[in-house]
């Protein structure tokens, strides 16, 4: 099956506005199982809006790195600039310090779309690479994509684990290793639990691994060496 492409201008995604062009490209997998998608952006200021909340990117000509970030939520501003890799964006998930995150399900929304937009973006080469080589739809182009949603997701429990001093948690060390790697702090976990959601973390993030990264490896394996 071919990679189907569809591109968007101006799309709004539920509440959530976006201004600028994407491509959305979807792959089923082999035996016609569930489709899996992945975006590219296609013009180089992307803005993300839920009412009067907004996430700009200024990209690089190359549509491949982010050269200025702002984040403008209620009262709360932050701005970044030179994000090149996935460790780039990983520093700015741990800087950011929004009050409003666990009582705004819309802003939650906001800033995963902005996560996931932002790893596309960042290994957008890689997703040309596999979209230049395979016309058809390979099941490594399907493992390919999944591997940048699970980051997002990855991404996006560190977001959650840095703001739980905001959240109902109890604001310990044990609640805040649970959240980054997916699980619910109110819930108990064998340590073969614990070992088998780290390990499915560990490998998609080692430093090895297509989509590896150092920083955030050292940060799960912490995570699971605490809590096992």
């Amino acid at each position: 099956m071919k990679i189907k492409t569809r591109r968007f201008v101006n799309p709004r995604f539920g509440v959530l506005d976006v201004a600028g062009e994407v491509l959305k490209l979807e792959a089923s997998e082999a035996d016609g199982g569930k489709k899996i998608s992945t975006f590219l952006m296609a013009s180089p200021d992307i803005r993300l809006k839920v009412r009067e909340d907004v996430i700009r990117l200024s990209l690089s000509p190359d549509l491949q790195t982010i050269d200025e970030l702002s984040v403008a939520i209620g009262d709360y501003e932050y701005c970044a600039a030179g994000l090149e890799g996935i460790s780039d964006l990983l520093s700015v998930i741990k800087a950011l310090d929004i009050r409003d995150y666990w009582t705004k399900p819309d802003l939650n929304f906001l800033l995963y779309t902005f996560i996931k937009f932002s790893v596309c973006i960042l290994t957008a080469e890689k997703t040309r690479e596999y979209c230049n080589t395979h016309e058809e739809a390979t099941g490594e182009t399907c493992k390919y994509f999944d591997k940048q949603r699970q980051l997002a997701m990855l991404l996006n429990h560190m977001l959650e684990s840095c703001h739980i001093q905001y959240s109902n948690y109890v604001h310990t060390q044990r609640a805040q290793y649970l959240l980054l790697l997916g699980l619910n702090p109110k819930e108990t976990y064998t340590t073969e639990q614990i070992k088998t959601v780290g390990k499915k973390w560990m490998k998609l993030i080692h430093p090895d691994a297509e989509l590896g990264n150092d920083e955030l490896f050292k940060n799960i394996n912490q995570a699971v060496t605490y809590l096992k």
